[in-house]
């Protein structure tokens, strides 16, 4: 069985340290897999926020922060792009100049990491391998990584979406890391929604 948790990584962390009953729980785990965004990159409310101002800049029918935030975590192409396109009325078009609007919002900002990020997830490669899940492209995610500096030298694993186009909650997104890492019931998975992270 899968060890299945979602909780934030500093949260993460000092459960480690501090409690020693929930360390026994790690004894036999030798991978941690990390969500990228919103757990990672702290990227959920400028998310929200970019994609309402995008739609709003092409006077288009904007989303709701609660549809928005009922469905963050969707891959924003196959999933929640023709969702808010069906449900607010984008055509093609608009839909298209949304995303491009989005693209070019969201690519120049700087998301934060959370306090002590890389200090924690160094402390943690010294013990377990570490491992990224994430419905974006691997090329996106080490972009995101330079920008913030958020150190990704220290995933060993990182799933790559372009390569075989499998995405979260689907379960096969976890095959590569049951290939070559470890079994199910020896990795713990970080992530922040269990709807759209968990299969």
């Amino acid at each position: 069985m899968f060890n299945a948790g979602v909780v934030y990584l500093n949260r993460f962390a000092s459960t480690l340290k501090f409690k020693p009953l929930i360390s026994q729980l790690f004894m036999n785990v030798k991978t941690i897999i990390f969500d990228f965004d919103g757990v990672l990159l702290l990227s959920t409310e400028a998310g929200l926020m970019f994609l309402r101002r995008a739609a709003i800049e092409e006077r288009a029918g904007v989303p709701t922060p609660d549809f928005l935030k009922s469905n963050w975590g969707k891959n924003l192409e196959n999933e929640l792009f023709p969702l808010c396109a069906r449900q607010f009325n984008w055509n093609q078009k608009t839909s298209l100049a949304i995303s491009r609007r989005f693209d070019r919002l969201i690519n120049n900002f700087i998301f934060p990491i959370p306090v002590g990020a890389n200090e924690i997830l160094r402390s943690l490669s010294e013990r377990y391998e570490l491992a990224i899940v994430s419905n974006r492209r691997r090329d996106s995610l080490i972009a995101c990584c330079e920008r913030s500096g958020l150190d990704f030298s220290v995933f060993k694993y990182c799933n790559d979406i372009s390569a075989e186009n499998i995405i979260k909650p689907d379960p096969r997104v976890f095959d590569f890391l049951w290939e070559r890492a470890c079994r199910p019931e020896e990795a713990v998975f970080v992530g922040d929604t269990i709807n759209y992270d968990l299969a």
